[in-house]
């Protein structure tokens, strides 16, 4: 997962080391208020949802996890790379 603004006000990306082991860092980036937190993670449900129910009628499995990556944060992936 590339390096990625998330809704609960964390800077967060995934990577993974040359011997295969997956870390996950994260740095504190803003506070939010609980409402705050609230409203942006609805909104981010909302667009994974929309996603996925135009998907659905296409023969796709479920949205990519890229795909839902990209839905959370609202930034265009390209090649897992943020445009």
């Amino acid at each position: 997962m590339p390096l990625m603004d998330m809704f609960w006000g964390d800077r967060y990306a995934q990577v993974t080391d040359p011997f295969g082991h997956k870390w996950s860092m994260a740095a504190h980036k803003e506070n939010l208020t609980s409402a705050g937190i609230e409203k942006r993670r609805r909104a981010a449900f909302e667009r994974m949802a929309a996603h996925t129910s135009q998907r659905a009628g296409q023969g796709h499995d479920f949205a990519s996890r890229r795909d839902r990556t990209d839905l959370l944060t609202g930034y265009a992936l390209e090649d897992g790379r943020i445009c």
